[in-house]
């Protein structure tokens, strides 16, 4: 696809965590994400690095991590973003990230961000509006984007039209909505 990636994994699990089943797998300490980070470092490459993606979190230490990966990158690279998907849950399973990752997600993560990419229930949680309507969840948009971010692309607005499956961009001038036919896809495992 013409973009060379470097994953540093948080985590790696057999399967979802919301799983009724369980899983199985480890999380990755906050140094090993350091040191990896280092390593790229030592060979010059941070100043090719155009972005960096974070995701699910599996520790408040490695949120610390990510952020001074993140410092890191921008250091060499004044031209990189950051883009932070604050993965918290679902509607259905509610918060499945351990303590204190909500709230490094918060704090720390989102105000660095230059895109944070919420679904639903992430961006209720973290700006306290519950989202009911097209007007709730623009100004939710609104609270994010004070966090410091320069966009807010929520993932899926579930409870705007049902059967729909609605995105939304938010920019400090304006918020824009995609939404098409939601599909029943089944999980087969």
């Amino acid at each position: 696809m013409g973009i060379e990636a470097w994953p540093i994994h948080t985590v790696q699990y057999s399967n979802h965590t919301q799983y009724d089943e369980g899983w199985t797998g480890q999380k990755f300490c906050a140094e090993e994400i350091r040191n990896l980070t280092k390593g790229l470092d030592n060979i010059g490459k941070l100043k090719d690095c155009q972005a960096v993606i974070s995701g699910y979190l599996g520790s408040a230490e490695q949120c610390q991590a990510v952020a001074d990966t993140v410092n890191q990158v921008k250091e060499s690279n004044h031209r990189a973003f950051y883009v932070c998907d604050p993965v918290m849950g679902d509607p259905e399973k509610g918060c499945i990230v351990p303590e204190g990752v909500t709230e490094e997600l918060t704090k720390t993560l989102m105000p660095m961000a230059d895109v944070i990419v919420p679904n639903q229930f992430e961006l209720a949680q973290f700006t306290g509006v519950e989202i009911h309507s097209l007007y709730d969840a623009v100004t939710a948009c609104k609270k994010a984007l004070e966090l410091g971010p320069r966009l807010v692309l929520v993932k899926h607005l579930h409870s705007l039209a049902e059967g729909t499956f609605t995105a939304m961009l938010a920019t400090p001038k304006a918020c824009y909505l995609v939404q098409r036919p939601e599909l029943d896809l089944k999980k087969h495992l």
